[in-house]
């Protein structure tokens, strides 16, 4: 339980509240899949969750479609899904033998729209965030296929062993191999894990293990930059900063995380703690929070990207296991093993809050509105980009409705809030680290 103290200062009222992390693992529904789940995604517009993994009977690819307000299949497909785009318009997925590689316009009924062209290397791929290149990974290298013709157009061997002394049996051997990668949003830039140990046949022993990252230039394969012990790379959608698994102190036991700035320098903007071997980390389309899970199960936390900060723990819950997704809107968490767990985001970040004595201030009336809410307050940022936006109704639930932000400056902001129905209402949004809340009363 992490007991946080927050300032809650709007035009109308400023209290103290403090917020109680608490989490209720109260599951919303949990649906039999019948197949070997390999991963869970909510779509770009939450209209579905999708679940891809293998068949348990055939062992086939497949993919299902579930809605995520009260699971129906809503479709499944012969295919084994792994990501969206990163600007939401395709996917890329595994079809037919040898897992060849399709990008598909997922709206329009999955039509195919580039079959790229098999290759007997690559185990992973990933497609480049301008949606114009296929980067393939093995252990000693990438493959780059063009994302318009599906043409491979290069291959790169980074990595190879090296005999240090002997032969056969009795030689030393420096063995070099990619163990992760993260392709960053300026669709160039690679970051890879590269693990280098040397062992001696004749000892039969490993005589030295070590861990460092690279960045290059998927392009020109020219080396930007390189830093020691780094042991895993996730790369922020649309972004070029980089979350990095990583320690300054060859001496210390923990790994944190960091954001990566300038090449490889750690700059830690953030320290979070990342634990070797327990670090699973999977982002929102909107890439402003990531969930972070413990491959053990049982802990899930809430991060927020840009900081670092926990806004939600939850632990010790009896069959969690990931892999686990978050809804675009945070209203839903999903997680899957064999079955699929759906959550409400607002009960396991549950909070309660407790007014502060220090400000005796009258309530004063809502600010009513016809459908677009003006907030005028000299603590608003001009340019400082604005989320968490949250909607409160006067019973104390969160409204379903999307809020539009239609525009900011002048120290103020207007929202589209014509969505909802009418009622009092409380919005709540969030800027750098203030946290702005305000009444309203829509009257249409």
């Amino acid at each position: 339980m992490k007991l946080k103290i927050v300032l809650y200062c709007t035009i109308l009222l400023c209290t103290v509240s403090s917020l109680t992390r608490a989490g209720t693992w109260d599951t919303l529904y949990t649906r039999q899949t019948n197949m070997d789940v390999g991963g869970v995604t909510f779509a770009p517009d939450d209209s579905f969750v999708i679940v891809t993994g293998l068949e348990t009977n055939s062992n086939n690819s497949i993919s299902k479609m579930y809605r995520p307000s009260d699971g129906q299949l809503l479709d499944e497909r012969p295919f084994y899904f792994k990501q969206f785009t990163q600007d939401g318009k395709y996917a890329l997925i595994w079809l037919g033998d040898n897992n060849i590689p399709k990008l598909v316009d997922w709206r329009n009924n999955w039509q195919v729209i580039t079959t790229f062209e098999w290759d007997s290397l690559s185990n992973t791929y990933t497609i480049s965030a301008d949606n114009q290149t296929l980067v393939g990974f093995n252990a000693k290298g990438y493959t780059l296929w063009d994302a318009q013709t599906g043409r491979l157009r290069k291959q790169s061997q980074i990595f190879r062993d090296t005999v240090l002394s002997g032969s056969g049996q009795n030689s030393t051997d420096k063995i070099t191999s990619l163990q992760g990668s993260a392709l960053l949003g300026d669709s160039r830039t690679l970051c890879i894990v590269v693990n280098q140990y040397v062992f001696s046949g004749s000892l039969n022993k490993e005589l030295s293990n070590k861990y460092y990252g690279i960045t290059i230039d998927i392009e020109t394969g020219e080396l930007k930059a390189g830093a020691d012990n780094i042991r895993a790379f996730y790369a922020i959608p649309g972004s070029t900063n980089v979350i990095a698994l990583g320690k300054n102190d060859v001496n210390k036991i923990d790994y944190n995380a960091y954001f990566l700035y300038d090449g490889l320098q750690l700059k830690n903007k953030f320290q979070y703690p990342l634990r070797i071997g327990e670090a699973y980390l999977s982002f929102n389309q909107g890439s402003k929070f990531f969930l972070h899970d413990t491959k053990a199960g049982g802990t899930l936390s809430i991060v927020e990207t840009s900081t670092g900060e926990e806004v939600c723990k939850a632990l010790g819950e009896d069959g969690w296991a990931v892999p686990a997704s978050i809804s675009q809107d945070r209203k839903y968490l999903m997680a899957g093993n064999g079955y699929m767990m759906m959550y409400s985001v607002a009960k396991l970040c549950g909070t309660t809050s407790v007014t502060s004595d220090v400000q005796k201030q009258p309530t004063l009336l809502p600010i009513p509105t016809t459908g677009m809410l003006t907030i005028i307050d000299t603590k608003i940022d001009d340019v400082s980009p604005i989320y968490l936006v949250e909607t409160i109704d006067n019973l104390g639930n969160q409204s379903p409705s999307n809020i539009t932000l239609l525009r900011q400056g002048n120290h103020s902001v207007e929202f589209d809030v014509s969505k909802l129905i009418n009622g009092r209402y409380t919005i709540t949004f969030k800027q750098l680290d203030t946290v702005f809340s305000y009444s309203f009363i829509l009257i249409k």
